[in-house]
Formats: C-alpha cells, structure tokens, sequence
C-alpha cells in the first residue's frame, strides 16, 4: 500500500512534503490529516542541512525567542564593545589600576582595541611600569574576557583582584615555563 501511495501522491518528494493532489483518495486524506499531528510533536535531524529551512523547520527543543547573547551588557553603564569589556567597563578600570599599569593621559580609547593594545605593548618599555606587571598583561586581557563570560554564562561575578591575582600567576607560569637560564621566553619579545 506504501508502494501505491508514494507513486501516486509524492513519487519525487518527501512524505512531509507531499501535498494532498488531484482527487486524493479517503485513505490518502486521513494520513495527511495524521501527519499534521505528527509534524506537530516531530523534531528534524539536520544532517547535512541541505534541505532544513532554519527559519521554519522544527529543529529546535524549545519555541522561546532568545536575545542575541553579545547585546546584554554586564555593567548596566554603556553598550558592550570589546573596548568597554577590557578597557572602560568600572572591574575592569579597577583591575587595570590593581595591575598598577597606568591608562594613556587621555584615557582609553573608547572606539579603537588597537589603540589600547598598541598602548599596552609600547608600555613594556616604560621604566616607570612594573615590568612583571606590563608583561602580564596578554594574561590580564584574558582573565578579563573570562570574567566577563563568566557573569554572561555562568551568572558568577569574579572580583577585579581576583581576575589580576590569576593572572600574574599565568604570567609567572608561562615565563618559567619558557625560560632558558635567566631569560624569559616572553622577554625576547617584549623587551
């Protein structure tokens, strides 16, 4: 009977697909009438996604329309940018001064991550800085985009000293990890 009904009513389509035709028989209307129902509860396996619609297939486990995750801000003060996130938002500001590593005169940029870092490593030559610190910072950036995914993600708010302490231990880690004799492997770069 299978046989009969596919060539009959969808012999170059899917089942899901196949449309009701020219004078369909009793039995044919019933099942498009049951898989209606059966659509209804059905979820699909993508596979290779060639024939799935991400708009309207029913793909997904839940109906709730969710907003894109980079929009939420985690301070409340200012959109969120990467400049924000590492440079300008208040933890942040605060663990920078744990660092003790200074903001240009005029601030950080608030438009430019290049600025910043272009800021950051130029710092490395200053003497005024304190160069375990300045050479640290690759592990401060990090900590602080973990911070901030953190609260995003896990709804965990980790402390600036929190954020700085890990990540002058990472620093110290890395160093004396790469270090032949009394030279660093991060300072052939940074010095």
């Amino acid at each position: 009977m299978a046989r009969v009904l596919k060539s009959r009513y969808f012999k170059n389509r899917y089942f899901l697909e196949a449309s009701i035709g020219f004078r369909p028989s009793f039995i044919w209307r019933n099942i498009l009438h049951g898989r209606e129902a059966l659509k209804s509860g059905m979820l699909r396996t993508i596979g290779s996604g060639e024939q799935t619609n991400v708009w309207t297939s029913n793909w997904l486990l839940d109906d709730e329309l969710r907003p894109p995750m980079y929009r939420q801000n985690t301070c409340g003060q200012a959109s969120e940018t990467i400049c924000h996130v590492l440079f300008l938002c208040p933890t942040t500001v605060e663990a920078w001064r744990l660092a003790r590593i200074e903001p240009p005169p005029t601030g950080f940029s608030t438009t430019s991550s290049f600025l910043n870092l272009h800021y950051l490593v130029a710092g490395t030559k200053k003497q005024s800085w304190r160069q375990s610190n300045i050479k640290s910072f690759p592990w401060i950036v990090w900590n602080l985009w973990k911070g901030r995914n953190a609260l995003m993600f896990e709804k965990t708010r980790i402390s600036a000293s929190s954020m700085v302490t890990k990540a002058l231990e990472e620093a110290e880690i890395w160093n004396k990890g790469g270090s032949s004799g009394s030279t660093s492997y991060c300072s052939k770069y940074m010095d």
